[in-house]
């Protein structure tokens, strides 16, 4: 994608309770910067030990700022980062989401934690009789995380869920998903899911959007095989895009009735013809005629 996603500076609120002289006015004080109830600050503070309790977590440097110039008891901030989302929800599923703590928890965030992952490093610090570094030596350097880049187009990937939101507007139904690739290099333009999410904020997104439905679900191949039958068919010469076939309303096969999905009469479809109107029978017509070891040929061939 062209738009980045990266990792800003941030930082966690936390608190040590016992210090916290009177949390009534320290919530009434923080809740507005946090954009938090002052019950829900409240219970952050009444949260963990008498000694630690986070009060929240990711906040963006321009609040930090702010609740630091209140100077309240018993509060303080500790650096930390959290993720960018540029384009909002696009792509969320196949982006994915990120923990508290920077883990990943769906999409590609999971699949490739360990190489987004940065690792810390770790010094040895001699200390003087006061407390104070005299000597540090390396002993494992600090190391970012590694970037990756997909193939998906922004322009296409936004045009994709718009005509999902269209179709879901409009039909309403459980999910939707959409694929677009480039046939020249099976490169994925664009991967889009419905229902979406806010992928900065996972927790408020039905479990179900979380999901890459559009990897992550399996379903019988159906019509979207036929093209490989034909292919196969096209290959041994047992047909060309011309030849015709009888079509009847039904056939029998083993203890199978194929039918169409619209209901017809006898007729006769070319090989070009029932690949455009994704018919039952006149596949399962050109798959006999393939046969079934060369069938199987070349289903393997394709890489199935």
């Amino acid at each position: 994608m062209d738009d980045e996603l990266v990792s800003e500076d941030a930082v966690d609120v936390v608190a040590t309770p016992y210090q916290v002289k009177d949390p009534g006015k320290t919530a009434s004080k923080l809740a507005p910067i946090l954009q938090m109830s002052q019950g829900d600050v409240l219970k952050a503070l009444a949260s963990g030990s008498p000694g630690f309790a986070y009060v929240a977590r990711n906040v963006d440097l321009t609040a930090a700022g702010k609740i630091r110039k209140l100077h309240l008891a018993g509060i303080t901030t500790v650096p930390d980062s959290r993720r960018v989302y540029p384009e909002g929800k696009l792509a969320a599923q196949v982006i994915g989401t990120v923990g508290t703590d920077g883990q990943g928890l769906s999409g590609l965030e999971a699949a490739d934690n360990d190489l987004l992952d940065a690792s810390d490093g770790e010094q040895q610090v001699v200390l003087d009789g006061l407390g104070k570094a005299i000597e540090r030596n390396t002993i494992a350097p600090a190391s970012d995380g590694d970037n990756i880049r997909l193939t998906i187009d922004a322009g296409i990937q936004a045009t994709a869920e718009q005509v999902l939101g269209e179709v879901a507007q409009k039909y309403q139904p459980e999910n939707a998903t959409a694929i677009v690739m480039n046939p020249q290099n099976s490169q994925v333009l664009a991967m889009a899911n419905w229902p979406t999410l806010d992928p900065s904020n996972p927790g408020s997104a039905d479990p179900q959007a979380l999901q890459n439905a559009a990897t992550g679900f399996t379903y019988e191949p159906g019509s979207t095989f036929k093209a490989f039958t034909v292919a196969g068919a096209l290959e041994d010469h047992k047909v060309t895009p011309d030849t015709p076939f009888a079509i009847p309303t039904e056939l029998q096969v083993a203890d199978r009735t194929i039918t169409d999905a619209e209901l017809h009469g006898p007729e006769t479809l070319t090989v070009a013809q029932i690949l455009a109107q994704s018919s039952n029978i006149g596949a399962d017509e050109i798959g006999a005629r393939v046969g079934a070891e060369r069938f199987n040929h070349w289903v393997r061939k394709f890489g199935f």
